[in-house]
Order: structure tokens, then sequence, then C-alpha cells
């Protein structure tokens, strides 16, 4: 059997969020990019509209997907830059997560929109020291001012997934509720709040599948 849906997935932070710029990193985990539309509001006046690009979330899911997936006992090359995921399948075998999240040659079966604001928060500016990311050390005399989100923004997307079979199915489905419990951005950790929009029915049938959906609809924001 296959299962397609649709998920509304609201993201809100518990502790700060940096607010990125410019072209994402291969290591969303690093590296959490957000991007800024402009807006008229209802005073007249010009605002920012914040929102994460659909490409940013997929790749954390993807990472929460990686770290997972040897517990299911399902398989993980553990790469998410192309160039190293086609080395690591050479053979053509490809790993599951690969198999749901794409990669070169193999369209990905999950699509995920970009993410907006829902609880506007007005972002602020803060200053830390420089840490080297390779060391994990500070940089001594380094300082850097970052635009910051405060704990409680929340954000929404959609996620549509299609034609997946039932292991790759709980894969997605457990990767979402474990990004609770992975780094979101530099550090940041999030509750997450799940709602299907579409598809849930066929997971009715499957004992396992139909707990893992309950879950994950009991966590509401």
């Amino acid at each position: 059997m296959k299962f397609s849906f649709t998920i509304s997935l609201k993201i809100k932070s518990k502790s700060i969020l940096m607010v990125g710029s410019g072209k994402p990193s291969w290591n969303p985990i690093l590296h959490l990019v957000f991007f800024k539309l402009p807006k008229i509001s209802e005073n007249g006046k010009d605002t920012q509209e914040i929102r994460i690009p659909g490409t940013t979330i997929k790749g954390l899911i993807r990472t929460s997907a990686t770290r997972i997936a040897q517990l299911l006992g399902m398989t993980a090359c553990g790469e998410i830059n192309p160039s190293k995921i086609s080395e690591k399948h050479q053979d053509h075998k490809l790993c599951d997560v690969c198999r749901v999240f794409g990669s070169p040659g193999c369209p990905s079966k999950v699509e995920v929109s970009n993410a907006k604001m829902i609880y506007p928060a007005e972002p602020f500016l803060l200053t830390r020291i420089s840490i080297d990311e390779k060391t994990g050390t500070k940089v001594e005399g380094a300082l850097f001012t970052m635009e910051v989100l405060p704990p409680g923004s929340v954000f929404e997307c959609t996620i549509d997934a299609h034609n997946l079979d039932r292991r790759e199915a709980m894969l997605l489905l457990t990767s979402i509720f474990n990004l609770k419990f992975i780094p979101f951005g530099r550090g940041s950790l999030v509750d997450v709040g799940v709602k299907f929009e579409k598809g849930k029915d066929a997971f009715m049938g499957d004992k396992e599948l139909a707990m893992v959906v309950e879950v994950l609809e009991n966590e509401s924001l």
C-alpha cells in the first residue's frame, strides 16, 4: 500500500532563533537561514515578514531521519551534500533516507513549503563571542552581532508526501516528531504541532502507523 498525505506543521521556538540570511548551508543544523518579504501592515507602514525556506526545514527533517533510521531498522548514508550522496551511492542502491528525501537522479517524495510566521515577533540584535566551528572553541577578541527572534516565535508550513511505502511513511512521521530533540539552527530547540490536512484515513488500518499519527496530532501548539 502507498501513502500520500498533507500535513500542516507548526514550529514554536523554545529559545532564541538566529535570523540568518543568504544561501543555506548544506548543514541546516548549523545554519538556519531565514528570508524577509516586504509587507504593508494594517496601519500602512512598511514592514518585513520573516519566513524560513522550505528547503531548510526539509533539510532538518532529513537530518532527523538520518539520526533515527537505524532505530527503525532502516538505512541512512549520513550525507546531505549532493556530491557526497552520489559518492555514497555509486552502486545505485539508495539508502532509505535518500529514497524518501531524494538524491541526485532520484526525486524527493517530500515537498515542504516556506514557513510563515503566524504569531509575529520582533527580531532584536544580540552580541556574542565568535566560535570556531571546526574546534568548537571561542575566537579570542572576536565578537559578532546577530539578529534573533525571541522564544515563543511560531512558524507554520505544509508538508506534502507522495507514494510512500509503509516503512518510508513511518520514517517521515517519526522524523517530524523527532524535530523536538535535535538542534534547530545554532543550538535552538523547538516544539512542533501537527495537523493532518489530507490522507489521514489511510493510516487507520495499520495499528503502528495509526499510533504514530495519534501521537503526532497530540502535539498541538
